[in-house]
């Protein structure tokens, strides 16, 4: 794990974080009702130090364990033995694209049911639509 160079708790940090509790929460969660944030690990995984840093700092001073990876082959192996709440999947990683790590994450029986977000600087429709696909 890289030091923090410039990274910090932001407004869009703080944001992002409300909108990942609110995807956390289970169906049955009842509105008002304690959330605890410590239960949910989530993963990073990018492989650009900067946005792994901007991540872990706002994810965890809202109180989430967070997991962060640089790489495919163990992002794949830690969402086996990890099995987090939730992956934050970069797009353009080397050596194995975010597409193909999400890919095998959706077809292990082990880590299909973890929700994947795509963190990606690609805004072209087809790439939007490769992604949901």
């Amino acid at each position: 794990m890289h030091p923090p160079r410039h990274a910090k708790v932001t407004k869009r940090g703080l944001a992002l974080v409300s909108e990942l509790a609110t995807c956390l929460r289970s169906p049955s969660f009842e509105p008002g009702a304690p959330f605890n944030f410590m239960q949910h690990k989530i993963m990073v995984v990018d492989d650009e130090a900067d946005v792994i840093d901007m991540l872990v700092i706002n994810l965890r001073a809202a109180g989430f364990q967070v997991i962060a990876v640089e790489d495919g082959a163990t992002a794949l192996a830690k969402a086996r033995n990890e099995s987090p709440s939730l992956i934050i999947l970069d797009l353009m990683l080397p050596r194995m694209p975010g597409l193909e790590i999400c890919k095998v994450l959706k077809s292990d029986i082990a880590t299909r049911h973890i929700p994947v977000i795509m963190l990606t600087a690609k805004a072209e429709e087809v790439d939007k639509i490769v992604g949901l696909e």
